[in-house]
């Protein structure tokens, strides 16, 4: 996705002290340090600039993070002045994500992906780079690290991330299937829909949509969100409209439930 060219790739101390802070709302997908943002929120990142001049400053600027977005880990090559400034103020490089690979120093930043696809796709080389970064994960922050992701699960679950976020997908895909049938059914089938239906009928199916639809509230992931977000809030009206006993609305409703379903199904 687009980032703001006057802004730098998220830096992973930042990305976390904003985690630990409660600043930003997070899983992580299958114990990896790929992370999903579960609100959107704006931070504000901090980051050094050198002028034509020569001369060094710190700048900070405001980004909006949006809900539904992956964060991934990628290396990002660091240029010797910014080495040579830390080491001329003693700011230790590790504080700073920076370790030395290879034969560079390199920072470790987070990459804003929209959507699983996305994540999937990205071709970035991981496996070897978090050996590199156990010692700087334990020096920043130990206690955010033990919390998201054990340490020793690290190594294991980098390699599989792709098979992490295709299972992610996977099941997701299952579960808004049995949703759909499972709505299907009950609208053509239940006894609340009938013309002689009783108060604990028309309750009992409003209770099943409801429950569908916090748990559909609950799926923010990218591109489907907006399609789950509807037959969400559809789902909720069918049900306010079968205890309202205005059956056709409630009708009208679920078709437009289940229709957004199929199409977040076939994304």
């Amino acid at each position: 996705m687009k980032t703001r060219s006057d802004r730098p790739t998220l830096y992973a101390t930042q990305v976390w002290s904003w985690i630990e802070s409660g600043i930003l709302e997070i899983k992580a997908l299958k114990d990896t340090p790929i992370f999903h943002l579960t609100s959107g929120h704006t931070v504000r990142q901090k980051w050094l600039h050198k002028t034509q001049r020569g001369n060094i400053t710190s700048e900070s600027g405001t980004t909006y993070l949006r809900k539904g977005i992956f964060l991934v880990p990628i290396w990002k090559v660091v240029p010797d002045w910014q080495i040579k400034y830390y080491h001329d103020n003693n700011l230790p490089l590790a504080k700073q994500g920076i370790v030395f690979r290879g034969k560079t120093y390199q920072r470790l930043c987070y990459m804003q992906v929209d959507d699983i696809d996305h994540v999937l796709r990205q071709t970035i080389h991981t496996i070897e780079g978090y050996l590199a970064v156990s010692p700087l994960l334990a020096e920043n922050y130990p206690d955010l690290m033990e919390k998201l992701y054990r340490q020793n699960q690290i190594i294991a679950h980098i390699g599989n991330r792709q098979i992490g976020a295709e299972g992610l997908a996977i099941t997701i895909c299952i579960r808004l299937k049995s949703i759909s049938r499972s709505v299907k059914s009950i609208s053509a089938n239940a006894p609340a829909f009938s013309a002689n239906a009783s108060k604990s009928d028309k309750d009992t199916v409003a209770l099943v949509f409801r429950r569908y639809a916090n748990e559909l509230a609950g799926m923010t992931f990218r591109p489907i969100f907006r399609q789950i977000g509807y037959a969400s809030r559809s789902l909720t009206l069918a049900a306010d409209h079968i205890q309202n006993d205005r059956l056709p609305r409630a009708q009208r409703c679920i078709a437009s439930a289940l229709k957004n379903l199929s199409d977040s199904i076939e994304s």
